[in-house]
């Protein structure tokens, strides 16, 4: 049976949406096995307690070194815990893996995102709501496109191989206090050229196209969007 390993990132503060995101994961699926990989920002034993309750799927905690990122400089709302993505092929040893942001909904099942093809590419992801601006912003050529890294599937052996996580954390905190030293923004200047483009629907990011038209393929959106 397929085993579909998932990463997750989230603290006590976000427990509930965490487990709405698992669920809706785990009703949507076929005979495949979910295989949650959490990375704790700080879960209390209790509240881990009430994620190991759900069942049909396996589950996993790993702790993060957190003077990986003690340089960093808080900005806004986004706390070290948001740049953990870069460093989770280090810390989960399987070939591939699914990261997904906590704060969304899945209505299908994740088997076909997990088959892509990756071929030489780092990750497999969706072009962001405002991608044009941000490939200009920081630096992209001017035909990249540029990712949104709530979703992604990622090529762990190559990204190992090639020693992302060591210099994706150098470039960042090289950058922390700026947008340059985002998660998003470090792994988009990293990955160019080496990123697969999937279907909008595998990343549905409000867009509505009156007043913002980023995305490249107005009619896929527009399918992305439509109610079955």
């Amino acid at each position: 049976m397929e085993i579909i390993h998932i990463a997750l990132t989230f603290d006590d503060k976000y427990l509930e949406q965490g487990i709405v995101l698992m669920t809706s994961i785990l009703a949507n699926k076929g005979e495949e096995t979910i295989h949650f990989h959490i990375l704790d920002g700080g879960l209390s034993e209790f509240l881990k307690s009430k994620l190991l309750d759900l069942k049909n799927c396996e589950i996993e905690f790993h702790k993060v070194d957190a003077k990986i990122f003690e340089h960093y400089k808080k900005m806004d709302y986004y706390p070290a815990m948001m740049l953990w993505p870069m460093i989770l092929p280090d810390i989960i040893k399987t070939d591939r893996l699914i990261y997904l942001d906590c704060d969304m909904v899945v209505n299908t099942s994740l088997k076909e995102l997990w088959q892509n093809d990756l071929g030489d590419n780092y990750v497999a992801a969706v072009e962001d709501a405002n991608g044009k601006k941000y490939a200009k912003r920081f630096g992209l050529k001017k035909e990249s496109k540029f990712f949104n890294s709530g979703v992604m599937l990622i090529n762990c052996k190559k990204w190992r191989e090639d020693d992302i996580s060591t210099r994706a954390v150098e470039i960042s905190m090289q950058n922390t206090g700026t947008r340059f030293g985002y998660d998003q923004t470090v792994l988009n200047r990293l990955f160019e050229g080496r990123v697969k483009f999937l279907d909008l629907k595998w990343n549905l990011q409000y867009c509505p196209l009156s007043i913002w038209p980023s995305y490249e393929n107005k009619a896929e959106y527009k399918c992305a969007i439509a109610v079955p």
